[in-house]
């Protein structure tokens, strides 16, 4: 719903050395790999498999590791979020001004109020558009600091993950470099 999109894979993928190039200058593809592939609009084909079970081992991933994966996908998308965050709190703002009103006009225009009940509701609502107006604000300057930060590229960056080069020889008898 945050995100507007359906991201239904993983890191098990084949990617094509024309793509490549456009994949490795996606500063977020190190934050979580399945939402900068769709947040960059790099085109994909899915493959559906059965999921086997595991060969060996334990999963590492517990509650809290699935909690942070879910929400690393989500900041891919921060702009997105923060854009829709604005647009509802505008919704917002505008049902609970017109609910005050309706508050202020039934209080004032009849006699079947009860004593008190205005003011609790208006405060009320008041309280609510208080509470998302600095929920959206503090996600919107948090999204713009971030923008303010070094960007990771890995085609710049990379060296700093990899620990040895080897070099391997094709078919072709070309030197391959992994």
């Amino acid at each position: 719903m945050l995100t507007g999109e359906d991201i239904r894979f993983g890191n098990f993928s084949a990617v094509p050395s024309d793509i490549l190039s456009r994949l490795v200058v996606t500063s977020e593809i190190w934050n979580h790999y399945a939402a900068a592939i769709s947040k960059a609009k790099i085109p994909y084909a899915e493959v559906d498999t059965v999921r086997g079970v595991r060969l060996d081992g334990k999963s590492k991933m517990n509650f809290v590791s699935l909690v942070t994966h879910g929400l690393s996908a989500i900041s891919v998308y921060g702009e997105v979020i923060g854009i829709r965050l604005l647009i509802s709190t505008g919704f917002l703002t505008i049902i609970s001004v017109s609910l005050i009103a309706i508050v202020i006009l039934i209080r004032l225009l009849t006699n079947t109020a009860i004593p008190g009940w205005a003011t609790y509701v208006s405060a009320f609502l008041v309280v609510i558009l208080l509470q998302f107006i600095t929920l959206s604000l503090f996600f919107i300057f948090l999204v713009l600091t971030g923008r303010n930060n070094a960007i990771f590229f890995p085609q710049n960056h990379y060296q700093n993950f990899i620990k040895r080069k080897y070099e391997i020889y094709c078919a072709s008898d070309e030197l391959l470099e992994i």
